[in-house]
């Protein structure tokens, strides 16, 4: 169940979806009643917007992960993870060791990744979202691995959501010429144009894939970070750093 109070799902659900639609709130801060716009702002109605923005910006945003995945090659964990990746053989053995050591289980050998590699990618994401539970539960998801897995869940569910952004802003600046010939509200009008010129320069040069699998790079190397910590034997500089 979606709740607000988590700081996951305000920052990578409910900002995004705000930030995709503040040109048309801006729009209607400017030409709505009064009371019609309180009423909907207010109360159940208001919480309801919220539960529905981060509902669809979820469900948008998973959408295009699976595409952006398949693009990548697959998430940074199970490339690194992979007898096949082009990093350095010692750092993919000792985390693929690490793992088997924390979870008790192995993981495929390089001759069933070539013969069955789509099994064997499953069976590393089963890893690490093994290694990722065990770690919530354990205490030793820290605050820096949160705060980076909501930061790609954030930008994840910006570039999810650029084609609607675009939509929306044209939708809004064409609203805005409407508004300043129909009120002679030209100061309402360049104000919403300016806030959509700048949104759309960010949308168009900044919300894109290369942004997305950055900072997913960044959240893996992270996680494999707090990996060795938690593989680290109790009393060891590591743990004690950690702990």
């Amino acid at each position: 169940m979606v709740s607000l109070g988590d700081q996951y799902v305000r920052k990578a659900r409910v900002y995004p979806g705000l930030l995709t639609t503040a040109p048309l709130a801006t729009l209607v801060a400017f030409t709505a009643e009064a009371p019609p716009f309180a009423a909907v702002a207010s109360g159940v109605g208001f919480v309801g917007v919220f539960y529905l923005i981060a509902e669809l910006t979820r469900s948008m945003g998973k959408k295009y992960e699976a595409r952006a995945v398949a693009q990548w090659g697959g998430f940074p964990t199970t490339r690194a993870l992979r007898h096949a990746s082009d990093g350095p053989k010692a750092l993919r053995d000792r985390r693929r060791q690490q793992i088997e050591t924390l979870l008790g289980t192995p993981l495929p050998t390089a001759r069933q990744e070539r013969a069955e590699p789509q099994s064997a990618d499953a069976e590393y994401l089963l890893g690490v979202k093994a290694v990722i539970a065990k770690a919530r539960r354990d205490g030793w998801y820290r605050p820096l691995l949160e705060s980076e897995n909501t930061s790609y869940g954030f930008r994840r569910n910006m570039r999810a959501l650029r084609p609607l952004a675009f939509i929306i802003l044209a939708v809004g600046s064409a609203a805005a010429v409407g508004l300043g010939f129909t009120t002679a509200s030209w100061l309402a009008a360049a104000f919403v144009w300016g806030i959509s010129f700048i949104a759309g320069l960010l949308w168009a040069f900044k919300v894109n894939d290369a942004w997305v699998e950055e900072q997913a790079l960044v959240f893996s190397n992270e996680l494999f970070s707090t990996l060795q910590t938690m593989s680290a034997p109790a009393g060891s500089e590591n743990s004690r750093q950690n702990g």
